[in-house]
């Protein structure tokens, strides 16, 4: 009860296990508050939400809040290993604090609560339940609902619910440290949002809402729900309890022993002389556009004439991943998350799971009694609060439409955390997030700095330092830096966290100076690479499992030994080098750089400067002028004709090319000759095993070599499938259904878009030159594909702008840029240019409309802060 409030917002502290809804008085206040716990193994993170003063008022006022435990207690106890975005504490709490209006506010026994009575998640005992994330899939039945109409306002009468119980104050087990929330609360629309377009379909049936598909069978995939008591002596028994299982997809009817069996998929055998009749149950569905992939919550509204009981089916057209679209069709493959919804009569229904799609798909049983045809449908968007760059252009629309689709594939991956992807696991793989820490610089607003520092600090936090820490340490794997984290994953996959080290947390340091973040994180890496031992050539030993070769996705406890997405005919032993050299390396340039100077330090510079003179001597191959070792080259019944990622493949290998390069262990008078040999596909021995994570680094090599037109070439010719397929995102791997050309796998992973980097920094140019982007380099590449470019990027001084034409045929450059105060420019002529011999340069401030005129200017001139033409002629 409130006398008088001032007029200034109000703070709240709020921690939940492990969602929540926050109501004012009936109006909305927090969508989707709480994050997946945790910040470290026993932790829970809290948000400050601020609530505008407005939605208070004299007198009495109600704060309500819905609350959803993601405890997934109906995932079967040997997948609860998958769910490794979220360290379910076991029990589902709610603790806030705050003051409103002078009136302190504190969870504790006075409140009153109960279990939401529509709210269910009975799709979860079914075949298509996804076990890899935590969110399960909501039901929601209105019928039900009616008890609880008007309860987040202040008349409703709460008085018969009980009160709640108290498990302690603040840091009780066993939620633990409560952490303060890194990241924004989530962003959402607030207005209901219009399909681009909806279309009405229904199937064919004979009648009775099946499809007879004649004499076969379908394998496996049996629903093992009991049969209704005295079931089933007829079809029609079977058909009618496929019906009551939201589950059952077909039934497999035996005549001769009235046997009925109930399949959770329709993919089906034809076969003329089978004792079986396969009988597919039919459906109706709208089939709503949405403009790109993104982040939805769907709602539903209910005409008058619709009959209670009717549910529908709520899933985007995403929902099955990792399957040819055969296989999809027939309900096969990993499934998404999903929704239903039970009509009671008239109403609107917004489902609060969160999904993500190209599509939503509404569907009910072809002869469910509702027009499905008349119920209205939209949906809102939210999701990570972050603005999306203008994108990057050139003269060139693959490249343009490649970064685009990078972009809107980036933005679609993150939310509580960076995932691989948000449609099948939704975890924080951290290969995958080093990938997407580097593109979000470059194609978000400053915002999404805040998400990979969480992941950074995660990883460290995570460390296991001993038997006491989560998932065994064993005497092969100590001191273990490992993902994906937070939750039940126990595996390091070496390579991946060797990569988070030498590419994530460098780039991170690069493009934000974070000097706090890199002292906590520095004592933890230290140990991490000190854990490696070296052998008598001053290379690394590997962590692989004991007695079990080192080869691809050779797994054990705490071990996964993974070289790449594709796993495709890896050379291990200089993958290996090359990830631990760079990682030390890195670490040493983040430690002197934010002066951390120690014994651990010398021992890491020393271990990185002995592998660099051991590793050309190791594994340089005369046989192909380029890196390869001898175990590669030697396999046994390896073959040179190499089609599939299957074959024993003794081909050099792209990726060991692209990080001898990349990491500086190739001298650079090699580089050429490998590109030329290996990488270019103007080479008859052109090798492309890199997965589509990969490709990053072995593109990246061609672009430092000078080979700008044959990286492009490459890049085109790689990425084109995605290129030209109808949807907004880009794919986990290269392969694709033979019949439709769709991603077999899933088609939103962040990892594939290292293009996107590649085109702001090597095409356009900017990249900064010192921590955070005090000193930046503009240095734009012009060449038989490229005549123009653009980018800008979003820093803590403000943003970069660079805007670039080559004239080609007066051999001139035209620039508008932007150098915010703070910072300084430093422009590179491209060497298309600067071939033509020493160049005359015209600067305008486009502010001050001062000019600076310099001759014979050779390869580079600065730029003050400032918004300039430039003319170079």
């Amino acid at each position: 009860s409130i006398s008088h409030c001032n007029k200034t917002d109000i703070t709240l502290h709020i921690a939940a296990d492990t969602k929540y809804w926050l109501y004012v008085n009936g109006n909305l206040a927090v969508f989707e508050g709480g994050l997946k716990r945790g910040p470290n193994p026993n932790g829970t993170y809290y948000d400050e939400v601020n609530i505008p003063y407005l939605l208070f008022q004299n007198g009495k006022n109600t704060i309500a809040i819905l609350a959803l435990y993601l405890g997934r207690r109906t995932v079967p106890e040997f997948q609860t290993w998958w769910n490794n975005e979220h360290k379910d504490s076991g029990k589902h709490a709610i603790i806030a604090s705050g003051n409103v209006c002078g009136v302190e506010l504190a969870t504790n026994e006075a409140w009153r609560g109960i279990p939401h009575p529509a709210y269910s998640n009975d799709l979860m005992n079914d075949l298509h339940q996804n076990f890899r994330f935590s969110e399960p899939d909501i039901v929601y039945n209105a019928s039900v609902a009616k008890k609880m109409e008007h309860w987040t306002l202040p008349y409703f009468n709460d008085s018969v619910w009980p009160s709640c119980v108290s498990h302690g104050s603040a840091g009780a087990s066993p939620w633990g440290e409560l952490v303060p929330r890194p990241i924004p609360l989530f962003t959402r629309v607030s207005k209901e949002q219009s399909y681009v377009s909806v279309q009405y379909s229904s199937d064919d049936h004979d009648g009775d809402g099946f499809k007879s598909l004649g004499r076969g069978d379908i394998g496996g995939m049996d629903i093992a729900a009991p049969l209704p008591t005295g079931c089933c002596k007829t079809v029609v028994d079977c058909k009618a309890a496929c019906t009551k299982l939201s589950q059952c997809q077909a039934v497999v009817w035996q005549e001769r022993k009235q046997a009925c069996m109930m399949k959770g998929a329709t993919k089906h055998i034809i076969n003329p002389l089978s004792e079986y009749t396969v009988y597919l149950r039919s459906y109706k569905r709208l089939i709503a556009q949405l403009p790109h992939d993104t982040q939805v919550t769907p709602t539903v509204s209910i005409p008058s004439s619709a009959k209670t009981g009717t549910r529908i089916d709520i899933r985007t057209d995403s929902y099955f991943t990792d399957a040819s679209w055969a296989d999809k069709q027939a309900g096969l493959g990993i499934p998404n998350t999903r929704a239903a919804y039970i009509v009671d009569g008239s109403d609107e229904y917004e489902s609060i799971g969160w999904m993500v799609g190209h599509q939503v798909h509404y569907s009910t049983d072809v002869l469910a009694d509702i027009d499905l045809a008349s119920v209205k449908v939209g949906y809102y968007v939210s999701g990570y609060d972050t603005e999306l760059m203008p994108p990057f252009e050139c003269n060139n629309q693959e490249l343009n439409t490649l970064w685009r689709k990078a972009q809107r594939t980036l933005y679609v991956n993150m939310r509580d955390n960076w995932m691989d992807c948000p449609d099948r696991e939704r975890s924080q793989w951290t290969f995958d997030v080093a990938m997407d820490v580097h593109q979000a610089f470059y194609a978000l607003g400053r915002q999404a700095t805040q998400l990979g520092r969480k992941w950074i600090l995660e990883m460290v936090s995570w460390q296991k330092v001993n038997n006491n820490s989560p998932g065994y340490e064993p005497s092969y794997a100590p001191m273990s830096l490992y993902a994906p984290i937070p939750g039940h994953w126990v595996m390091e996959l070496p390579n991946q966290s060797l990569q988070t080290i030498a590419y994530g947390f460098m780039t991170f340091w690069k493009y934000t100076g974070d000097v706090v973040t890199m002292r906590r994180i520095i004592p933890a890496v230290v140990k991490y690479l000190l854990s490696f031992n070296m052998n008598n050539r001053s290379l690394v030993i590997p962590r692989t499992c004991p007695g079990k070769p080192h080869a691809a996705d050779v797994t054990c406890t705490a071990v996964w030994d993974w070289c790449d997405g594709e796993s495709t005919n890896c050379d291990y032993a200089p993958i290996d080098n090359a990830w631990y050299f760079w990682a030390l390396n890195s670490t040493v340039m983040i430690a002197n750089s934010i002066n951390v100077t120690n014994e651990d330090i010398s021992t890491i510079s020393k271990r990185a400067e002995a592998l660099k003179n051991a590793f050309h001597d190791e594994f340089w191959d005369t046989e192909c002028n380029c890196y390869r070792s001898a175990d590669h080259r030697n396999r046994n019944h390896g073959t040179t004709n190499c089609l599939t990622k299957l074959d024993n493949c003794t081909l050099p290998d792209d990726r060991v090319q692209g990080l001898a390069i990349v990491t500086g262990l190739a001298p650079t008078d090699k580089w050429s000759t490998i590109v030329e040999n290996v990488l270019s596909l103007k080479s008859a021995n052109v090798v492309m095993n890199a997965s589509t994570a990969m490709e990053k680094f072995v593109l990246e090599a061609m672009f430092l070599s000078g080979h700008h037109d044959e990286a492009l070439d490459r890049m085109r010719y790689r990425f084109g499938p995605m290129i030209q397929y109808n949807l907004s995102t880009l794919w986990e791997h290269w392969e694709t259904d033979a019949v439709t050309g769709a991603p077999i796998g899933g088609y939103n992973h962040g990892w594939s878009g290292g293009g996107l980097v590649l085109l702001s920094q090597y095409v356009a140019g900017l990249t900064p030159t010192s921590p955070g982007w005090k000193t930046f380099d503009i240095r734009p590449v012009f060449s038989g594909t490229i005549k123009k470019s653009c980018a800008q990027v979003d820093t803590e001084f403000g943003i970069i702008y660079s805007e670039v034409l080559f004239d080609e045929r007066n051999h001139t450059i035209s620039a508008n840029t932007t150098v915010p105060q703070g910072t300084i420019a430093k422009f590179h002529i491209p060497s298309l240019l600067s071939s033509y011999g020493p160049r005359n340069l015209i600067m305008k401030n486009q502010e001050t409309r001062m000019s600076t005129v310099a001759e014979k200017v050779e390869d580079s001139f600065t730029i003050h802060p400032g918004r300039w033409c430039v003319f170079v002629y």
